[in-house]
């Protein structure tokens, strides 16, 4: 990877909203990857898989995030634990991270209002050797270290209210903030990368049945970040015949998307989405991201439905 790469996947990438936390195309179908107070909201357990490479095919090594998910309620319905594995990787810089979620739901007569923390930690991974200069700067001189390692704590906090068929949800994420990579050079100055600010996220969706087998779901998530611009999200969905999933997605400042899901049973369900950057839009113009998500429920004693149809 050469130095402009580097520039580009460092800063350009923390401008299409300061994009220190991975961003997904699917987050509609889990978004316990947001929000911590949605542990256990579906009274099932849920399993995740999330796949995302980003900008594929415009640079060699591009942008890749994996996450595992778990979440449960546990026995009397009201508390709910879950686990969130994660590992993202732009250029040189790699971020693992392990969290623990409780959420406590209370519960009307048709609806459900959930306050969820989730704390853990990353690590972050920087390997100076895998940058080639093009030009040499004074102040990156010296930096040539095989890679530096600094892990952080991390807390989210959420709240979740659903119904059967709407949601809202507005969480924070990365309180605890630090610097990720701070390193001194042989000429005595400081380097500082990623330093790590709060992230706001309100997500809702309402589904509409329009006649029988077809169901129109909308939703959005508005997204904020210190030092960022706020930024939306629209996803238009719809649900046909409950075993297929077809929607379109629109990212402010970046481009479009369309995705799809599958569901094979009632407990397996496979999702796929591509999202492309548009010039005039303000996206990297010939830029597309790929995203697979695969989930797996499991029924608990106490389970109201395997397979819910909207959330």
């Amino acid at each position: 990877m050469n130095f402009k790469l580097l520039i580009f996947f460092l800063f350009v990438t923390c401008s299409v909203f300061a994009q220190q936390q991975p961003q997904y195309g699917q987050y509609m179908f889990n978004q316990f990857a947001l929000n911590p107070a949605y542990a256990g909201s579906r009274d099932i357990i849920q399993t995740s898989i999330h796949r995302r490479s980003q900008w594929d095919g415009v640079f060699p090594d591009p942008p890749k995030t994996f996450l595992f998910s778990i979440n449960s309620p546990l026995k009397s319905n009201k508390m709910a634990l879950g686990l969130q594995i994660i590992k993202d990787q732009i250029g040189p810089k790699t971020s693992s991270g392990a969290l623990l979620t409780y959420a406590y739901r209370i519960r009307f007569n048709k609806s459900s209002l959930a306050a969820g923390m989730r704390f853990g930690f990353y690590q972050y991974i920087f390997n100076f050797r895998e940058i080639s200069y093009q030009v040499e700067e004074p102040i990156w001189m010296g930096v040539n270290a095989d890679n530096t390692r600094k892990t952080l704590p991390a807390a989210d906090a959420g709240i979740f209210y659903n119904t059967s068929d709407m949601y809202v949800g507005l969480s924070f994420n990365q309180l605890i903030g630090g610097n990720a990579v701070t390193y001194f050079n042989a000429a005595g100055n400081t380097i500082t990368f990623s330093k790590m600010k709060p992230h706001v996220y309100l997500t809702c969706g309402k589904a509409f049945k329009i006649e029988k087998g077809l169901v129109l779901n909308p939703s959005f998530v508005l997204k904020k970040a210190e030092g960022a611009p706020l930024n939306i999200d629209l996803d238009f969905d719809i649900l046909i015949d409950e075993r297929i999933w077809v929607g379109a997605l629109y990212r402010q400042g970046y481009g479009l998307g369309i995705l799809a899901q599958v569901v094979i049973n009632r407990h397996f369900k496979v999702g796929f989405s591509v999202d492309k950057g548009i010039s005039w839009m303000g996206g990297y113009g010939a830029a597309r991201s790929n995203e697979f998500l695969i989930q797996y429920d499991f029924a608990t004693k106490n389970s109201r439905s395997v397979s819910p149809k909207y959330l």
